[in-house]
């Protein structure tokens, strides 16, 4: 039944019908708004942004026949392209925080990247902290102190590299998750 309904939606939005569309919009608003921010950390008029700028792309493939047919929901489909559209945002952002100063004839980050930036390192070190060991020492060791899975293996005696590569990627999931949760106390604190 979902596929048929969700066929009848994209013929609808082919044949240009400002209500289909308007009704996919209101939607999904709401939850793609609070994905964005519990997600990716990103600010709520940046993901309001984001998200009409992902409407705008999906209408666009609808009207240019890109979209015939959906292997996945519609939901699905319209987050995909909001993630996409989060990562060029993020790019683009950045490109253009940077300030080039003439006289030194290097980049310079505004006040605001250097607070946003030091927030941000604050943000990693509670979070590495939280971590605990081992996964604190291997993470450091391999991000900070540039070390090989191999000298990691042999320094934290583990069995081998793939044993080292193995954990170091479950470490970094924690953190990950760590980090998350850390930003979104943050978030509710402001």
């Amino acid at each position: 039944m979902e596929s048929e309904e969700k066929n009848l939606k994209l013929k609808e939005l082919q044949l240009g019908n400002a209500e289909a569309l308007a009704e996919v919009y209101q939607s999904y608003r709401a939850e793609f708004l609070q994905w964005m921010i519990s997600n990716f950390g990103c600010v709520e008029q940046d993901a309001k942004d984001i998200y009409q700028n992902t409407i705008l792309t999906f209408s666009e493939k609808i009207r240019n026949g890109q979209i015939s047919n959906l292997n996945s929901s519609l939901k699905s489909y319209i987050f995909g392209i909001g993630k996409k559209k989060f990562l060029e945002h993020r790019r683009s952002t950045y490109r253009q925080r940077r300030i080039q100063d003439p006289t030194m004839g290097q980049e310079e980050a505004t006040e605001v990247d250097k607070r946003e930036y030091e927030a941000q390192l604050e943000l990693v070190e509670r979070s590495l902290e939280l971590l605990g060991e081992p996964c604190r020492s291997l993470l450091e060791l391999y991000y900070f102190h540039n070390m090989s899975m191999d000298e990691i293996s042999a320094q934290l005696r583990y069995k081998n590299r793939n044993t080292t590569k193995n954990l170091k990627y479950k470490c970094m999931l924690r953190l990950q998750k760590i980090f998350k949760n850390e930003w979104q106390k943050k978030q509710n604190e402001l």
